[in-house]
């Protein structure tokens, strides 16, 4: 039995597919197995399944979990902001995480950044935003 795709792909998967890293036919694979095993009740990471298939290098796979790590860090329970962004497809994972590092300096809120460094529009963080705000 060949597992569907998921409805909703992992942030992992988000990432390797907005940077190029995997994409087409290998993310499709690479998804369909990951779903398959979390409907036999077998789940197992995202990465861990790119890394059985063989489908992208460790060390390059290294890199991006630790991106992944670094945008899903959320205080609190609200979804952070820049997650929201990446999600939406608004902001890439790699522009995402330069902007999380001015933060960590400047203190700004990664809103402001965002819109400052040309990676969202106005309405676009508004939109966020709100959604941010209402989901939680």
């Amino acid at each position: 039995m060949t597992a569907d795709l998921p409805k909703k792909k992992p942030l992992l998967a988000v990432i390797l597919e907005t940077e190029g890293v995997l994409v087409g036919e290998a993310l499709d694979r690479a998804l369909r197995t990951w779903n398959g095993r979390r409907q036999e009740g077998r789940p197992l990471a995202f990465g861990q399944v790119v890394l059985q298939l063989k489908l992208v290098p460790t060390g390059t796979l290294t890199r991006y979990v630790a991106m992944q790590r670094m945008i899903a860090a959320a205080p609190g329970g609200r979804k952070p902001l820049g997650l929201l962004a990446v999600e939406t497809g608004a902001v890439k994972p790699t522009a995402l995480v330069e902007a999380l590092f001015a933060q960590a300096s400047s203190g700004r809120r990664i809103g402001e950044l965002l819109l400052d460094r040309g990676l969202l529009r106005k309405p676009q963080l508004d939109a966020l935003l709100h959604f941010q705000r209402s989901a939680a």
